[in-house]
């Protein structure tokens, strides 16, 4: 089979694309994360720019580079969770433009490096030396449940329920799999790829 591209548009602005999602919505859309922070959102079907939901941000004096931003959408588009400039992380609504109340504090000495958002409103966190996750809604601090992944630089979820995982690539062990039977049991025990038949 081969593809045939139906449109294709141009960013307006100085930030670089880092996360695409497409959004359930009606009508369908695509959101457009930039390293700026700013999201916009497009018409799936045309490309049309619709509007901008979050602005783009400017880093406070002596902080962050705008491309610390983390961003993860959840897997209907609606929502997605984000690194801030100060370290901490929130949720936003991805049509509105609005953060939830609850937003989970910095943890010192920590460098988040990338967000997975599950169906069960879960939020896992992959930092330089860990992993570890949060519910939406939560003010708590992320406690780190496992150290078995040094250097994580992606996490995506693999299967539904039970038969669920979390991938994790990482930049001294390749890629490691830690299911989620034994998340719920906290004997969490990396898998090698290549001794791991996937769901």
């Amino acid at each position: 089979a081969t593809g045939e591209q139906r449109w294709e548009t141009t960013i307006v602005g100085p930030q670089t694309a880092v996360r695409l999602s497409y959004v359930a919505a009606d009508p369908p859309r695509v959101a457009v994360a930039g390293n700026d922070g700013s999201v916009q959102l497009l018409d799936a079907e045309t490309g049309e720019a619709l509007g901008t939901t979050i602005e783009a941000e400017v880093p406070p004096d002596g902080g962050m580079v705008l491309g610390s931003f983390r961003l993860a959408f959840s897997s209907d588009g609606t929502a997605f969770v984000r690194g801030e400039q100060d370290g901490s992380i929130s949720v936003w609504t991805t049509l509105e433009g609005v953060r939830d109340e609850g937003t989970v504090p910095a943890k010192p000495g920590r460098t988040i490096t990338d967000f997975q958002f599950s169906d069960l409103a879960q939020v896992w966190v992959l930092f330089a030396d860990g992993l570890g996750w949060f519910t939406r809604g939560s003010v708590e601090e992320v406690p780190v449940i496992s150290t078995g992944i040094a250097d994580g630089l992606r996490v995506t979820m693999l299967g539904q329920g039970s038969a669920a995982g979390l991938l994790v690539a990482s930049a001294n062990s390749g890629l490691r799999y830690l299911p989620m039977s034994t998340v719920s049991s906290f004997d969490l025990t990396w898998e090698s790829v290549s001794r791991r038949r996937f769901p």
